[in-house]
């Protein structure tokens, strides 16, 4: 609403409006009767026409049609130039299916210790940690198919994610996310091979409150703006990753850990820390590496289950995207 973009210009083609001047708009778009909407309170009744954009009809493509076309116009080049090699197989997240030692009266070790001598005898992994999500259902699942589980383990921490009855190993999904200033994608990775299972790609819901993340970070500092703008990216992230479990056909409950990447505002945006000093003098952003969290704490309802690691951004213009596009191509 300062008139620092010029992305709101509208010729007023009927009433009065008095618009204050801006540098943003050319002294000839004046004498034509443009006005910026932002700085040019109503007088009257109004007739306005809106410039064309390729904005009113865009259509979102299915994520893999999207990318394939840029990857197509660059694929020679990258060969050329970068040899890249098939990553090893090596899941932040894994399942393991466990048959635990059943109690009895000469051996009453509670549920939590039984279940940790399982794991590590498993996995050969010392350090567990069971969290209060995790135990409050545990004695019912231990029992529910006869002591036999399947454990569902961040490594890097050794915080047990899930304890599910049954054998479900074979379900582990992760998710590669990438938040775009204009559009996002989600992929759902099977973690335990690898493979893309499906996509799901949208607008950024954000758009309403702006074009730019320049006019996102002013929204964000207006009133309950840094909320609102939160809860949008979360809504349009559930809402994709719905359609990718439905896709594929599994229970987004499997999914148990998410990669983010984007730009340093589309981060602190969906952390929920504000991008305020981005913008302002010396431009410095409140991390370039947050803390890990729970895609419950973020509100990503559709996986509740799932560790967020949103990927290390340089500075306040160069950012997780930059990194994550670095990483991929195999440049060091």
């Amino acid at each position: 609403g300062n008139g620092t973009c010029g992305k709101c210009r509208v010729l007023i083609k009927k009433g009065r409006a008095k618009s204050a001047p801006s540098p943003n708009l050319r002294e000839d778009l004046v004498e034509k009767g443009y006005v910026l909407a932002c700085l040019a309170p109503v007088a009257d009744d109004l007739v306005v026409e809106a410039p064309s954009s390729d904005f009113a009809t865009a259509v979102i493509e299915d994520g893999t049609a999207l990318l394939a076309r840029a990857m197509r116009a660059q694929e020679a080049t990258l060969k050329r130039k970068i040899k890249i090699e098939e990553p090893e197989l090596n899941p932040r997240v894994r399942r393991y299916f466990l048959e635990v030692e059943p109690p009895d009266l000469s051996r009453v070790t509670s549920d939590k210790s039984r279940l940790k001598r399982a794991i590590r005898e498993s996995t050969g992994r010392e350090e567990i940690y069971l969290p209060l999500s995790v135990m409050r259902t545990l004695p019912h699942h231990l029992r529910q198919e006869g002591w036999k589980v399947t454990v569902t383990l961040d490594r890097p921490s050794g915080a047990v994610l899930e304890v599910e009855p049954g054998d479900s190993s074979d379900e582990n999904y992760g998710l590669a996310i990438d938040i775009g200033t204009t559009s996002v994608v989600v992929y759902l990775v099977a973690l335990n091979t690898g493979k893309i299972r499906a996509t799901a790609s949208n607008y950024n819901r954000q758009i309403e409150t702006g074009d730019d993340v320049i006019s996102r970070i002013v929204f964000s500092l207006k009133g309950d703006g840094l909320r609102l703008l939160q809860k949008l990216i979360v809504d349009t992230l559930n809402d994709l990753i719905y359609q990718a479990a439905k896709k594929a056909g599994i229970n987004s409950r499997h999914i148990y850990c998410a990669f983010v990447a984007g730009n340093s505002t589309m981060i602190h945006l969906f952390i929920g820390v504000s991008p305020r000093y981005i913008r302002e003098e010396p431009y410095v952003p409140a991390a370039n590496l947050f803390p890990e969290t729970t895609a419950r704490d973020l509100g990503l309802r559709s996986a509740p289950h799932a560790v967020v690691h949103c990927l290390r951004g340089v500075a306040s213009y160069v950012g997780a995207d930059i990194t994550a596009g670095l990483l991929a191509s195999g440049l060091t």
